[in-house]
């Protein structure tokens, strides 16, 4: 295995490919072997930075779910190009961070562009419920009960309204 990578510790599982972008060849589990997904992760995980005008930039993160642009402004484009982005799903939704939760260094998009120091039992919201947007006027700091109200009804709610319930149990 070449160019410091490290070797999987099955090595019976793996075979070396060939990537269909760049062409390194690099190890890949057999039961994923197809002509679709033989990309390596240099090419699998991609970030492009894009200024779009003056006020506004954007990040295009490709990844194995597919290609998504977050926004953020252009005073924050060079801070944020010094890091590589990936997605974490949480909640249903798509974030962007950098770094690994296991050695506690991780960092989400939104909280980098906030820049200000958050107060304990605080989180940062996007005001218009849009993870894609990480503008500056669009981050807020509110604390935990502020953010829960911005969860939306549940999935298996008949009604539609959030608090209110339908009672089976009830005869009319």
């Amino acid at each position: 295995i070449s160019r410091g990578k490290p070797v999987p510790k099955r090595i019976d599982k793996y075979v070396m490919a060939k990537c269909l972008n760049c062409g390194n060849i690099f190890p890949m589990l057999k039961r994923n072997l197809s002509s679709k997904n033989c990309r390596c992760a240099e090419c699998i995980l991609k970030n492009d930075f894009v200024k779009i005008d003056d006020k506004i930039s954007k990040i295009v993160v490709t990844c194995h779910y597919g290609t998504f642009e977050y926004f953020v402004d252009t005073c924050n484009l060079d801070m944020v190009s010094q890091y590589k982005w990936r997605i974490a799903i949480k909640r249903r939704k798509m974030y962007l961070i950098t770094g690994t939760p296991k050695k506690k260094t991780a960092i989400y998009l939104h909280q980098m562009i906030y820049g200000e120091e958050i107060p304990k039992g605080c989180t940062i919201d996007h005001n218009n419920c849009n993870e894609f947007d990480n503008t500056r006027q669009n981050l807020k700091c509110v604390t935990k009960a502020e953010n829960a109200q911005n969860v939306s009804a549940r999935f298996n709610n008949r009604l539609g309204v959030r608090g209110v319930w339908y009672n089976d149990n009830r005869k009319s």
